[in-house]
């Protein structure tokens, strides 16, 4: 039995592996392809304006041409290997063999076990699936309040998934901003006033936002909530570990991630 568990180790192990290095090397076409798409926008700006001076030499402009179609030619050749090419089949069968997998290893725990002592390990895998079941739905409602507001959602989960170095601190930082603008939108600085009687040069605390929040919550929804006060009060702060000088622990940084995940879903839910 423990040879059987040790190759289903290896296997994902040598599966981590193998998306690791594709990931590697998708990255680096990424960034390439950002670049190019950042000095084409750039040139198309200065032409722009050279349009506007209507006295560029016919040299120039007739190289342009001839320079400026063979780079769409070029971009098309990308855009069209891209769209041609296998890996979202290949991602789609990848992704479908990935959940199934998922099914095993949580049976597996749970009836290995005891009730209640499933390992720390079982409930990280859990949050990294509901996470990714959930992300569609959080970016939508957060997309009815402000667009800006799911960029930064999707981005921040975007930036966690292919970040190759130091993943999580630009993600922290986005979903800080995403928990801070929902506070202010659910519990804007007059109506939290008038709710905590505080004068204009009162300071408005995070707590002072949370408890008009809960205040204007279904009461049968509302205890839920009331159950993750502190939660939603520390919650700003872990994420602002992402400030800190130095190397980030990447598992620790990623459970704050998914915590707040839940958070925002339920702050979306309860009002």
């Amino acid at each position: 039995m423990n040879d059987d568990i040790k190759k289903i180790i290896d296997s994902l192990e040598k599966t981590s592996a193998n998306y690791s290095k594709a990931k590697n090397k998708l990255a680096g076409w990424a960034e390439e392809i950002g670049f190019q798409e950042e000095v084409a926008g750039a040139q198309k700006g200065i032409w722009e304006d050279l349009a506007k001076q209507g006295n560029v030499p016919t040299p120039i402009v007739n190289s342009g041409d001839s320079l400026s179609r063979n780079m769409l030619q070029q971009s098309e050749r990308v855009a069209m290997w891209v769209e041609d090419n296998q890996i979202d089949n290949s991602l789609f069968t990848a992704g479908t063999a990935s959940e199934a997998m998922f099914g095993t290893t949580i049976s597996g725990a749970s009836i290995s076990y005891p009730p209640g002592q499933v390992p720390l390990a079982c409930h990280n895998l859990e949050k990294i699936m509901s996470q990714r079941s959930q992300q569609d739905e959080i970016s939508q409602k957060l997309r009815a309040i402000d667009g800006s507001l799911a960029d930064e959602y999707d981005n921040a989960w975007a930036g966690l998934h292919t970040a190759i170095k130091d993943k999580t601190r630009s993600p922290m930082l986005l979903i800080r901003e995403v928990v801070n603008r929902l506070y202010h939108y659910y519990a804007p600085d007059d109506k939290v006033r008038s709710f905590h009687n505080l004068t204009a040069t009162d300071k408005i605390e995070r707590q002072h936002r949370i408890s008009y929040i809960a205040s204007q919550i279904d009461p049968w929804r509302k205890q839920t909530f009331l159950g993750e006060v502190q939660a939603f009060l520390n919650i700003y702060g872990e994420l602002s570990k992402a400030h800190k000088h130095g190397e980030l622990d990447v598992e620790e940084t990623k459970g704050l991630l998914y915590q707040a995940n839940a958070l925002i879903r339920l702050l979306l839910n309860s009002l």
